[in-house]
């Protein structure tokens, strides 16, 4: 297993630490460019020098494996990730790719799924369904552009580096089309349904979660004695303090300042000046388990789908501030839903953002619709974890997956789409159109011809 070293000591684990990966992404500031909605053109191009960077670190982190003589049986892999595909196909192993929420296109057209850009617009563009024509049109040319880029620029740089490090492989987009099962993190909550072939599974909504655990003694006491009730304010792990301005951050000091409510705020710098005094600033906080308490009012999010499922699971109404990525339909499916509301985070001013917070907390809608949602989310024949162990157990049972194949993935394009049919139709049509109107002039000129002659 290739990981930051952060999980419990297991004697059936071995970790190598890619926790410098978090240093790259910090220094290339992609995350602040995203957040910043700089130039879409610099954002690709630092993206695709980070990637390679990322890659090339962990290439070079994972060559014992790759010379091992240990035996593998599986390889589990973030899908999007050609690393992982490389070393199940150095290996010779099946490989299992996961995602942390749905797919992107380029995941369902591996497997076979339908892509349909107007049913199942990408999550990165945020529209909800039905799409007017606009979005129809920005829609079709983002899963054609989103395809060109990843094949001819992100993939091809990626076994540019592989052949480097690994050796002599497979082109990419054939052994991803070997994976033997696509786990996704999908709900009908924050996702539009899509049918999905048999080596897709949804191992969705709450995989994640862990047993309840004792809070730190501080934090405890904190939501404890807090008599009106708490806030808890965490913009997660790649929105950091800096992303926010000067302007916005004072707005939130200031709108906290004058609530009735006492703060719990995650963010990365704790000694935070002009603090107002019922603001508490934690590097880190327990999440999950602050979330069950039973003060807990609202949830201030930027959107992230993991933090916005433990918050729907625990009753917790929210308020969206969505930075990138896929925050913004998220956010925009809680807003359908009505457990929460969004606001522009690069707007906020303090009148309303305190109205919101206020709306949020005492209109008792929000949190009964939120009660909906967690036992639509919750009622399931079994839970996320034992469908992904099952499946993980049945890949290793039985090795790859060909007899679940969807023919749909050799299809060239003009085959799927029937360009190929539709083009014979469309002759076969003008052909009969023209003889009919051959046909239909020689009888008019001969008959009506006659007529006049007589």
């Amino acid at each position: 297993m290739l990981t930051a070293n952060l999980m419990e000591q297991n004697e059936n684990i071995t970790q190598i630490d890619l926790s410098e990966i978090y240093n790259i992404l910090e220094t290339s500031d992609v995350y602040s460019k995203l957040a910043t909605g700089e130039n879409m053109l610099q954002i690709l191009l630092s993206t695709i020098n980070t990637m390679s960077e990322v890659l090339e670190y962990e290439l070079k982190e994972v060559q014992s494996i790759l010379h091992s003589s240990t035996k593998f049986d599986l390889v589990i892999t973030e899908f999007h990730i050609g690393l992982g595909h490389a070393i199940a196909q150095k290996l010779g192993v099946p490989s299992i790719g996961v995602m942390s929420m749905d797919g992107h296109y380029t995941a369902h057209d591996a497997v076979g799924n339908p892509c349909h850009p107007v049913s199942h617009p990408d999550y990165d563009l945020a529209f909800s369904i039905p799409l007017g024509f606009k979005e129809r049109v920005i829609s079709t040319c983002f899963s054609i552009i989103f395809r060109l880029v990843d094949a001819f620029i992100f993939t091809a740089k990626e076994e540019e580096l592989l052949y480097k490090y690994v050796g002599e492989i497979a082109p990419l987009s054939e052994t991803v089309k070997r994976v033997s099962m696509l786990f996704i993190n999908v709900n009908p909550i924050f996702n539009e349904v899509r049918p999905v072939g048999p080596k897709t599974i949804n191992v969705g909504g709450i995989i994640h979660f862990s047993e309840p655990k004792p809070l730190p003694q501080d934090i405890q006491n904190l939501l404890d004695n807090a008599r009106n009730g708490v806030v808890y304010f965490s913009l997660g792990t790649n929105v950091h303090y800096r992303h926010l301005n000067n302007k916005t951050i004072s707005t939130i000091l200031e709108t906290f300042s004058i609530l009735p409510f006492q703060i719990l705020w995650k963010l990365e710098i704790e000694n935070l000046k002009e603090k107002p005094k019922n603001v508490e600033i934690m590097k880190w906080i327990p999440q999950q388990d602050v979330l069950r308490h039973k003060n807990i009012k609202l949830f201030i999010t930027q959107g992230g789908i993991q933090s916005m499922e433990e918050a729907v699971i625990n009753h917790v109404p929210m308020i969206g501030l969505p930075f990138f990525g896929d925050q913004h339909h998220n956010v925009n499916k809680m807003v359908g839903k009505g457990f929460g509301i969004s606001l522009d985070y690069t707007k906020l001013d303090v009148v309303s953002f305190k109205n919101t917070i206020l709306e949020v907390i005492s209109n008792p809608k929000y949190k009964e619709n939120i009660k909906i949602v967690a036992d639509i989310i919750q009622d399931q024949p079994m839970t996320g974890l034992e469908k992904a162990v099952w499946w993980t157990e049945y890949v290793l049972r039985h090795g790859d997956t060909e007899h679940f194949r969807n023919p749909i993935v050799d299809l060239p394009l003009y085959k799927y789409l029937l360009l190929d049919v539709l083009s014979f139709l469309l002759i076969v049509i003008a052909v009969v159109i023209f003889v009919w109107y051959k046909i239909s002039k020689v009888i008019y000129l001969n008959v009506f011809s006659g007529k006049k002659n007589i």
